[in-house]
């Protein structure tokens, strides 16, 4: 039984930790410096797919 709660937790988890991760590598030189503005959210396709839908917005 606690096997089973512990496999339904760790998938969660692990993917929770693995997006940490890679949003906090993926962040430039001015976002450590302070400039947080210049942050980057998601993976590097999201600001691709992002412009996209904003174009078929407007």
């Amino acid at each position: 039984m606690i096997n089973r709660r512990f496999g339904l937790c760790a998938a969660p988890i692990l993917l929770f930790l693995v997006d940490i991760s890679l949003t906090l590598w993926g962040q430039p030189a001015d976002y450590w410096a302070g400039n947080y503005a210049v942050a980057r959210e998601g993976f590097r396709g999201s600001s691709a797919n992002q412009q996209i839908f904003e174009t078929r917005r407007s």
